[in-house]
């Protein structure tokens, strides 16, 4: 008798959960399907918001905020294409008598983009990354490979916004990461 009615307990159980899930998702409801706009931000929400998802705000951007609202701005900067600095690294010319670039080029080139680039919420995630998935041009005969570490800051770039798993798997694929872990 017990094993029927500890049967018939967890059924119900497993019932209640499941409708508990499904009620808490929600569905179309009222709205459509759409959930509303966000209350828009204050003018220091704003000001907060683009110095920590920029390297700095520029004088219209607390408008274009205030103008598309917060949910519109990330979506904006979430769908903008990467800037990638290595095709800017190689718009630099190189000096006479070098032909390849060199750290103060890279370097030239992250101060370039990270202050300029349309994409700011990318750069900034970009450089948070890199300050968990560290490379080094010290120590790890990375000091002549420009090219290699820029190609690996766009790694960073290019899936700023991509899952985990996407990330790690490109950080581990690269050639700087290589020469570090050999």
């Amino acid at each position: 008798m017990f094993p029927l009615i500890k049967r018939h307990a967890f059924k119900s159980s497993l019932c209640l959960l499941t409708l508990s899930l499904l009620s808490a998702c929600g569905g179309e409801g009222e709205s459509g399907g759409l959930s509303p706009e966000p209350n828009p931000l204050t003018q220091d929400q704003r000001y907060d918001l683009l110095y920590r998802s920029t390297f700095g705000p520029k004088p219209n951007s607390y408008q274009e905020l205030a103008d598309l609202g917060y949910s519109r701005w990330l979506d904006k900067q979430f769908s903008m294409a990467p800037s990638l600095h290595l095709t800017r690294l190689k718009q630099y010319p190189l000096e006479d008598g070098r032909d390849s670039y060199n750290q103060s080029d890279r370097v030239s080139v992250w101060w370039d983009l990270s202050l300029n680039a349309p994409d700011q919420l990318r750069q900034r995630v970009a450089f948070a990354l890199s300050e968990i998935f560290v490379i080094s041009r010290y120590g790890a005969s990375l000091n002549g490979r420009v090219l290699e570490m820029t190609d690996y800051y766009d790694m960073l770039i290019t899936h700023a916004f991509a899952n985990y798993r996407e990330l790690i798997e490109s950080v581990t694929c690269t050639l700087p990461w290589g020469i570090i872990c050999r």
